[in-house]
């Protein structure tokens, strides 16, 4: 049977960052995989950020279980403090991350990581930790899982 992929334009990324994006995005079927990778990055980060961090999470759509996605690995830091950015956005660019600058209340200050040039492999989110936008990561992760649970009943 020939998989079918659902094709989104990112118009979100090439009109607030002003880059070139990857142009399309194909969803794919959930993989333990995502976990797995997330835990391995999660890992680096922790040895690179982990003494000027609060927080380090798997979130967006490829941290639901059974929930279709894109498969890029959105990650959130919590920061305790606006001046921490600065430094973290630092250490991370040296270890492959792509500073995109920060889009404020869009998702905070925003890293790439790629596999190649525009093959986006995570989106990494610094956002204050008093910020309303890290409640609101896990608030999305738990409308999506609701989605996926619902979407899995229907189908039965």
């Amino acid at each position: 049977m020939k998989q079918k992929f659902v094709y989104l334009k990112l118009f979100y990324w090439e009109s607030y960052y002003d880059r070139t994006p990857t142009p399309y995005v194909c969803l794919k079927e959930y993989t333990k995989e995502w976990a797995e990778l997330f835990a391995v990055e999660a890992a680096t980060l922790h040895t690179c950020i982990g003494d000027i961090v609060s927080d380090i999470q798997h979130v967006g759509s490829t941290a639901v279980p059974g929930l279709r996605a894109k498969p890029i690995l959105d990650i959130a830091v919590a920061v305790p403090s606006s001046k921490v950015i600065t430094k973290v956005a630092e250490r991370l660019s040296k270890i492959d991350y792509i500073d995109r600058g920060d889009g404020v209340s869009q998702g905070g200050y925003l890293l790439v990581k790629e596999s190649e040039p525009d093959i986006r492999t995570v989106h990494l989110h610094i956002v204050e930790l008093t910020d309303i936008q890290w409640r609101n990561l896990f608030v999305f992760e738990t409308c999506y899982a609701m989605i996926a649970s619902f979407a899995r009943n229907m189908l039965k």
